[in-house]
């Protein structure tokens, strides 16, 4: 007698990371805890009989348009395990410098939703951590500069329409019934306003010691329903 199949996802994590200096007392805590928030996600998903199919994940690291030369890097997505040693040394490769007084987060959630995400598959998952240690700017706050790219959200309730699939430019590949965000964030503006959207963790860090505690909330919020 066999038992049932389990269900196959197919999930693509993007991951918002602050390279500014301010991020130096939290970043090599963020590189021990993302392989084990990995790690969480797929032994969570096997116990209740929902294996990953295809896993993949990319950066994009965010400082500031105004006193950065590279003020956003994205990198492509790499598929795990198999590429995880390029994976690994993107992210060693990443170091706390630069930025000003705070930086564009929201710019950096904005083009993680304009990801390439996978699609097609009925069984998806399309998520975004975003890891910041201070303020954000406004966004729209540097548009002025050479280096910011156009058709971005020109607020921050426009952004979280965005969230919810509305308003995105054409040939968008998020879906936002696949859509989960984590948010390992200060308890400030504008992440406070995170608390109206859904599908959405906002582990505020003045409130935790750390991330290894928040691994299971994390998972569950992975595999819920839609509307939660």
């Amino acid at each position: 007698m066999t038992g049932s199949m389990p269900d196959l996802y197919d999930i693509d994590i993007v991951i918002c990371l602050d390279g500014s200096r301010r991020m130096g007392p939290y970043l090599s805590m963020a590189k021990e805890e993302m392989a084990a928030l990995l790690d969480t996600f797929v032994q969570t998903m096997e116990k209740k009989d929902q294996e990953v199919a295809q896993l993949r994940a990319r950066y994009i690291v965010f400082r500031d348009y105004a006193c950065d030369g590279e003020p956003m890097v994205e990198s492509p997505f790499f598929t795990l395990p198999e590429q995880y040693d390029a994976f690994r040394d993107y992210l060693d490769a990443v170091e706390p410098r630069g930025g000003g007084e705070a930086q564009n987060g929201l710019e950096a959630l904005a083009l993680a939703l304009l990801s390439d995400w996978t699609t097609g598959k009925e069984k998806l998952r399309q998520i975004v951590w975003i890891f910041s240690a201070g303020a954000e700017l406004p966004l729209g706050e540097r548009a002025d500069c050479p280096a910011y790219p156009g058709g971005l959200p020109k607020s921050f309730e426009e952004l979280g329409d965005w969230w919810e699939g509305n308003g995105l430019p054409p040939g968008s590949s998020y879906q936002p019934s696949a859509g989960r965000l984590i948010a390992f964030v200060p308890k400030k503006e504008p992440w406070i306003g995170l608390d109206r959207w859904k599908r959405v963790l906002p582990a505020f860090l003045i409130e935790r010691t750390g991330f290894r505690e928040l691994n299971r909330e994390a998972a569950a919020l992975v595999m819920a329903s839609p509307n939660k």
